[in-house]
């Protein structure tokens, strides 16, 4: 969800395997720098988070190596740049030379698109990029700035399962909607018509498809906590409110699980809601919803890509995990994970064995571990230091 604006500074860690420069933006320095701690999540290394989509070393990847890429907001001068690390099963590593300026944008959102494309906002306008396996390299997409009709602060994409057909945006000070199609050749937007679908009594901080692909929920995070329901046209990407929205969540985030049958919300309360979603429908079933408790007060919840498992990453206490089946959540065996520090803004690779997140309290990027059979969640990598808040994404 969007809090208040988070800015970037770059850390310039001597280590090993690489090298990174410090910058500057605006008032300080935004950016990544990588270091070679233990992995085991002390803030002095560089500690790993919930959030990414990393293999590691042990048994938690059945023996398989990662293969994956993190791509990040740094600053190169008086612009913004997206640059480019490589996970691989031992190493995390700054790819050098690959980096694009993408001017003065301040949007918090970067999404990766069937592990091929790469979008994020620049005002009234969407930067697409192609990205290289082979190199980590983004290549800007022909059409790219694609224009917008708002201003966008948010995005949200249909889910790889799906096709990653469409792309979503929403303008906090106005509250339009827009809807993208993607070509899947060439990346190219193509503004759905009906764009932009505006509602401006409702100021979206947060976007989140379901699993299906059938449903947008907007969340009204810095507010009301409302959550705004959108049916997605599977033919044309058109939204059309859902009936009985906007729904009083009081949500400060949420996520929905790959089936599309749950939200699962939390509230800056030491708990976590889970609601189920009316099948064919996409209403959100309140007077049906339980609320399962928390270690800790929870201000950002992720699922595994499977939905057989949720952790929690915030500032006030411990990564805590559970096992989810049937909108039951029950604590994993050794939850809290007392012995890895706290992470936030975190993010899964989709193959689910490894968690990228903020870790605090020093503000940068470490990776969790996890075992996609049992749900465990270890250190292992070395640390992957990053002053930095949500701007980064990552894909196999």
């Amino acid at each position: 969800m969007r809090y208040a604006k988070h800015t970037l500074s770059l850390l310039a860690v001597a280590a090993s395997l690489i090298a990174l420069a410090a910058c500057g933006q605006k008032s300080n320095c935004s950016g990544i720098s990588f270091g070679n701690g233990s992995g085991g999540g002390s803030s002095s290394g560089g500690g790993v988070s919930s959030g990414g989509s990393v293999c590691g070393p042990g048994s938690n990847n059945g023996g398989g190596g990662a293969n994956d890429l993190l791509f990040y907001r740094s600053s190169n001068g008086p612009n913004d740049t997206i640059a480019t690390a490589k996970l691989t099963a031992t190493t995390l590593t700054t790819l050098p030379g690959v980096a694009v300026d993408v001017g003065q944008s301040v949007a918090e959102t970067i999404v990766i698109v069937n592990s091929k494309f790469l979008y994020l906002p620049a005002g009234n306008a969407i930067l697409g990029f192609l990205i290289s396996h082979s190199t980590g390299g983004l290549t800007p997409l022909a059409g790219s700035p694609f224009p917008a009709p708002s201003t966008i602060t948010t995005l949200s994409v249909d889910p790889d399962s799906n096709g990653g057909r469409f792309l979503f945006a929403a303008d906090f000070t106005s509250g339009n909607f827009m809807a993208f199609t993607i070509d899947p050749t060439t990346g190219a937007l193509t503004l759905v018509p009906g764009s932009p679908f505006s509602n401006p009594s409702f100021q979206a901080t947060s976007l989140n498809v379901d699993g299906t692909g059938n449903y947008l929920y907007a969340t009204e995070g810095s507010t009301t906590g409302a959550v705004f329901g959108y049916s997605i046209d599977q033919n044309t990407g058109a939204l059309s409110p859902i009936p009985g929205s906007p729904f009083a969540l009081g949500a400060a985030q949420i996520q929905v699980d790959p089936a599309g049958t749950f939200v699962l919300n939390v509230s800056g309360t030491n708990s976590i809601q889970v609601v189920p979603i009316e099948a064919g429908t996409g209403v959100l079933l309140l007077a049906s919803s339980t609320s399962f408790p928390t270690a800790d007060v929870v201000s950002t919840v992720v699922m595994h890509p499977s939905g057989n498992f949720v952790y929690t990453c915030g500032k006030s206490g411990p990564m805590e995990g559970f096992q989810f089946s049937a909108g039951v959540l029950t604590q994993l065996t050794g939850s809290p994970f007392t012995s890895l520090s706290n992470l936030t803004g975190c993010q899964f690779d989709q193959s689910g064995t490894a968690l990228f997140g903020i870790l605090l309290p020093a503000g940068q990027v470490g990776v969790r571990i996890v075992d996609p059979t049992t749900g465990a969640v270890q250190g292992g990598i070395p640390d992957l230091g990053v002053s930095t808040n949500q701007y980064f994404a990552v894909t196999n």
